[in-house]
């Protein structure tokens, strides 16, 4: 069975993780946060995986 991709928008991670987006923009600067993959021309999201690894890894 194929696993399917949960995508998550740029205001849903905020939401999730309590960060800026200016934070989150400058964690991935340094390789501290999950890369954004773009959607769309100027629309980025976070695989939810990546998401939910991260904030397991902080805790």
């Amino acid at each position: 069975m194929e696993q399917q991709t949960i995508l998550l928008s740029k205001s849903k991670v905020i939401e999730i993780t309590s960060l800026s987006y200016s934070t989150i923009w400058r964690m991935i600067k340094k390789d501290e946060f999950p890369k954004s993959v773009k959607v769309s021309m100027g629309r980025v999201a976070w695989r939810k995986s990546d998401i939910d690894k991260w904030i397991a890894e902080r805790t």
